[in-house]
């Protein structure tokens, strides 16, 4: 014969029944979905996006970007060519940071003209994330 049940009164289980502390915790490891990024703390790349918009004045566009940190001995420069007859571009530069906090950069816009001219800005020091290219900057170019 088995272990006796108590019997059910008036419709209701028994709730004087001691629980059942033969089951084990669970001890699987959870993640911790309450925790969250830190979004203040600097990041160890640099990614620098570069937005163009077709010139009809320089139907070709060269975007010089420089990073240097001397006392890391970093110096990267890339070079992105853009067309006016492609469509509106954004392309993306990522640069391996030995210092975070030195997230500065330089810039530069090469216009040519479809005459063959070659039009130069100035370096310009930048640390928004975003180098937009459109006519309003293409406009001061050889100004």
């Amino acid at each position: 014969m088995g272990t006796p049940q108590k019997p059910v009164r008036h419709g209701r289980p028994d709730t004087t029944a001691k629980p059942d502390t033969t089951a084990k915790p669970d001890t699987t490891a959870k993640p911790d979905t309450t925790a969250k990024p830190d979004t203040t703390a600097p990041q160890d790349v640099l990614v620098i996006r570069v937005e163009y918009s077709p010139s009809a004045r320089f139907p070709q566009v060269t975007v010089l970007l420089a990073y240097e940190n001397p006392a890391s001995a970093i110096s990267e420069s890339l070079a992105l060519d853009f067309a006016a007859g492609d469509p509106a571009q954004q392309r993306a530069w990522t640069v391996r940071l030995a210092n975070p906090t030195l997230r500065s950069f330089r810039w530069r816009v090469r216009g040519f003209t479809g005459a063959g001219e070659v039009v130069e800005g100035a370096w310009t020091a930048g640390s928004e994330p975003v180098v937009v290219v459109d006519e309003a900057l293409l406009a001061h170019l050889g100004a």
